[in-house]
């Protein structure tokens, strides 16, 4: 199986559209380029609306925007800082949207790794891509080395990211991303 980096992922360009009147309001919006941001805009408007349903368990936007503040405020305290690469090797779950998030809001990169690869590919997607931390569920975490700093999940915060988190920490502001900042990083695989 051979791992190569595919094109790195950024919001559309802005580029050509400028003079253009873009409610701050609208998908696209400059103002919306974090992905924290969309979250946070349906938090101060409709806190009580379900978010994500995760294990039957109603996560309203409001609920939400909490999880992301305190794994950022988590990760910020742990070093993390705008551009930083941030993988993940977790099955889907409440907690991956809610790190997702939470990288968006602290500026870095966000690398899922697919959770079906084996250790000697999750170690090289991480060395190569230059991770600065790796989050796994605790079921996978015999498929990563110790390339970068190893975060593991345990099964139950996947329902609730802010279980890995401990202690308070302060609320940290978002980081103002730009249209052209990278903000998520993909690896693909293909047999021979």
């Amino acid at each position: 199986m051979e791992i190569r980096r595919s094109e790195q992922q950024k919001p559309p360009s802005w580029s050509g559209r400028r003079g253009m009147n873009v409610p701050e309001h609208k998908w696209g919006s400059p103002n919306l380029v974090n992905l924290s941001n969309m979250v946070r805009y349906h938090a101060l408007r409709s806190p009580d609306r379900e978010a994500i349903l995760y294990d039957g368990r109603k996560i309203t936007y409001g609920m939400l925007q909490r999880r992301v503040e305190k794994v950022a405020a988590w990760l910020a305290a742990s070093r993390v800082e705008p551009d930083d690469i941030v993988a993940v090797l977790m099955k889907n779950s409440s907690a991956f949207l809610e790190i997702s998030i939470a990288v968006s809001y602290v500026g870095a990169v966000f690398l899922p790794i697919n959770f079906r690869l084996s250790a000697d590919e999750v170690d090289f997607i991480c060395k190569d891509a230059g991770a600065r931390l790796l989050i796994v569920d605790e079921e996978l975490q015999d498929r990563c080395g110790r390339v970068c700093d190893v975060i593991v999940l345990p099964a139950r915060a996947q329902a609730d990211s802010t279980l890995l988190c401990g202690r308070d920490e302060a609320v940290v502001p978002p980081v103002r991303r730009r249209p052209d900042d990278l903000f998520r990083l993909m690896y693909t695989s293909w047999h021979h």
